[in-house]
């Protein structure tokens, strides 16, 4: 498989993985009409999903951050690290947003 194209399916099922959790996490009523908002999403929810769901949404987050940012380009090498730095504030910081979480982990990187 072409190396190149592993991030892009990464992101790609991350994106699936994490709407189907958003759509099995929501209460009550037709899911189809609920709106999710990321901001609602704890570092607490991320930390007790099992590990396929927890991977899968911290790679939504990384693809999240990566779109908003406006860039296509990474560096693998970061992930393990910034993926460490956010797990590390998440578990002092266990009823904060994940998605505000992720953002000082990675203005946090970005300064360093």
């Amino acid at each position: 498989m072409n190396t190149k194209l592993v991030p892009f399916l990464v992101l790609l099922l991350s994106l699936t993985a994490f709407g189907v959790y958003a759509a099995e996490t929501t209460e009550g009523g037709d899911n189809k009409s609920n709106v999710v908002d990321l901001k609602d999403y704890t570092c607490r929810d991320i930390l007790l999903a099992d590990g396929n769901n927890r991977d899968l949404s911290i790679m939504f987050l990384q693809g999240f951050f990566l779109g908003k940012s406006g860039d296509t380009k990474f560096k693998e090498a970061r992930l393990g690290e910034l993926t460490d730095n956010f797990l590390d504030a998440c578990l002092g910081s266990p009823d904060a947003s994940a998605v505000d979480t992720f953002g000082h982990a990675l203005e946090k990187m970005s300064s360093n």
